[in-house]
């Protein structure tokens, strides 16, 4: 039995009449004879008898059929319809990324917010992770997609972006440093500072990168994680990069300043370009149309 006799034999059921049966399938009545007759031999029952007024009456047999397949019937289309849904990325599950220290951010959130109001059934997970972390877990498509930093997905195998937003990179220190407050700093006077930052990481690489250009190497204070690089900063044991929208800026116990050389932050959407899952899709587009 396939899902089109069953709409055949639904459809005759509510009509109660082959002619009208067939032309609201838009078929002809020869045609829908045959397909209820090849029903009932399937079944081996006779679904229908004939009044005089050629009416059509349910068979007890007939009526059990019905009444069992107007629910299959009923459940494939949900099914179909669940199908079509998870295809075009309207429900399913949608894993984001967000780097160690970084808050969510009014952009971000705005579009988060977005989101949820136009894909309600689509569940959103969100994970805070270390840099090498959220690129890992994109590479084994553990995440789908994350909010970081385009310098530190550039060049990356595999893995694709989009521009979010740009923020301001402050250096943060202890709030009694005497360069706090200053949006005029030259990379040169930072030549005698420490700068705590965490290893194998593509920020430090650039802070590496900004120091030996200006002419110096920087004296670096390696630490295994954010946390323990704030703590180092709020102590007044070094410096180091970051944005504004970064918990290390917000500390009590913290200032900051610009440094010239230092350009603002560009924060992306990355994602595995081999990571098929339509969520990623649909939240490129609200992040576009904001």
């Amino acid at each position: 039995m396939t899902t089109q006799q069953m709409n055949y034999l639904i459809t005759t059921v509510e009509c109660l009449n082959m002619t009208e049966a067939a032309e609201k399938l838009n078929m002809t009545q020869s045609a829908l004879s045959r397909s209820i007759s090849a029903l009932e031999t399937e079944l081996s029952v006779q679904l229908f008898v004939r009044d005089k007024g050629k009416r059509l009456r349910l068979t007890a047999e007939g009526t059990t059929v019905y009444k069992h397949l107007l629910k299959i019937y009923k459940d494939f289309e949900t099914m179909l319809s669940q199908v079509d849904k998870v295809k075009k990325g309207l429900t399913g599950r949608l894993v984001i990324g967000f780097m160690d220290g970084q808050m969510l951010g009014t952009e971000f959130k705005a579009i988060l917010d977005r989101f949820c109001e136009l894909y309600p059934e689509i569940e959103m997970v969100l994970v805070r992770e270390t840099e090498k972390e959220l690129i890992r877990m994109l590479q084994k498509g553990k995440l789908d997609i994350a909010v970081m930093l385009q310098l530190q997905v550039h060049d990356l195998p595999d893995i694709v972006y989009s521009e979010l937003f740009w923020l301001p990179t402050y250096m943060i220190a202890q709030k009694d440093h005497p360069m706090v407050g200053r949006d005029d700093v030259s990379i040169k006077e930072l030549k005698d500072e420490t700068f705590v930052y965490v290893e194998d990481s593509e920020v430090t690489r650039r802070m590496v990168n900004l120091c030996l250009k200006a002419g110096f190497t920087p004296n670096i204070h390696y630490v295994k994680d954010v946390q323990a690089q704030s703590l180092y900063l709020e102590l007044g044991k070094g410096i180091a990069g970051y944005n504004a929208y970064h918990s290390c800026y917000y500390s009590p116990n913290t200032g900051a300043f610009r440094v010239n050389e230092i350009a603002d932050a560009e924060f992306v959407l990355a994602w595995n370009k081999n990571n098929y899952n339509p969520a990623i899709a649909l939240l490129n587009k609200t992040a576009d149309e904001m």
